[in-house]
């Protein structure tokens, strides 16, 4: 897993090897100082064969290290959790997300194939944040991209 910034930005990288157990959960984070908050970015992946006990125990860890009012949160990547659906995985993820008040914002599918559609990625922000979601259908992979803007949040320089 990786996160690619501008090197304009100013920019942390955030050691999570602690937490990562391949196939339960992979993943990486960068903190951003954009005056006057900071940013927290986590990418994720979670393999469908994973353990999905261990995948919310260490999700839930990295978010007690981060949470406060002062730092945005945000978590992308691939979770292999079917969210055009209401199963149980995501109803616990989403319980488990309220906590620390985060919202998925994907609800069109990403994951296109001939037996289905599916939307398996998120991107989970701050629940009082406004923004604007699209897909990005580029033709690189069966998991389209997206593209999100949130309220408040400007990477300029």
């Amino acid at each position: 897993m990786c996160i690619f910034v501008h090197e304009d930005l100013d920019f942390f990288s955030v050691s999570l090897d602690k937490y990562c157990k391949e196939k339960d959960i992979e993943v990486c984070a960068l903190r951003l100082k954009i005056t006057p908050l900071q940013l927290i970015i986590l990418a994720i992946y979670r393999s469908p064969s994973g353990n999905f006990t261990n995948f919310l125990k260490n999700l839930d860890s990295i978010l007690n290290i981060w949470y406060s009012n002062k730092i945005e949160i945000v978590i992308c990547g691939d979770i292999n959790i079917k969210y055009l659906e209401n199963c149980k995985k995501r109803q616990q993820l989403d319980a488990q997300l309220q906590t620390y008040n985060l919202i998925g914002t994907v609800s069109f599918p990403m994951c296109k194939s001939k037996a289905s559609t599916t939307a398996i990625n998120n991107i989970f922000i701050t629940r009082t944040k406004h923004y604007i979601i699209n897909p990005d259908i580029n033709g690189l992979s069966d998991h389209e991209a997206q593209i999100i803007m949130i309220e408040n949040i400007v990477l300029t320089k």
